[in-house]
């Protein structure tokens, strides 16, 4: 389980490391900042100009979503969560799925999934993970 503590360090580390990596680069470096402190699964999903789908981030291919889902905005729970900037978290398949709002300042970016054991009591999460430009 993630304490405040614990996930503090973790994303100043990801702060400090993320600032010369180059966009590809990201969803394996979120992964590896993030199991450091027992969270599972990262993903980064990116909405597109429109806002009308999420895509998954992977680092693969010319896009760098090559293999990644593509969630709905409109008739997804992670589509609900880009929407209102309001982290939400759900048990799923033997875990609990959070989902957090990424924000450049007021703008919506897209989304951060973390899976945690679904026998934790509490989970310790932001309201959102906010970039600086």
């Amino acid at each position: 389980m993630a304490s405040l503590e614990g996930s503090a360090r973790m994303l100043r580390a990801l702060l400090r490391a993320s600032h010369l990596s180059a966009f590809e680069e990201l969803p394996a470096l979120v992964a590896r900042h993030a199991g450091e402190i027992g969270l599972r699964r990262a993903r980064i999903y990116v909405a597109d100009l429109q806002e009308v789908v999420l895509r998954e981030a992977t680092g693969q291919g010319l896009d760098a979503g090559e293999g990644g889902q593509e969630l709905r905005v409109d008739a997804t729970l992670p589509g609900r969560v880009f929407c209102s900037a309001q982290s939400l978290s759900t048990p799923a398949d033997g875990c609990v799925q959070h989902w957090l709002p990424v924000l450049d300042g007021t703008e919506r970016l897209g989304l951060l999934r973390l899976d945690t054991d679904s026998s934790a009591r509490a989970v310790t999460q932001p309201p959102c993970w906010a970039t600086s430009t």
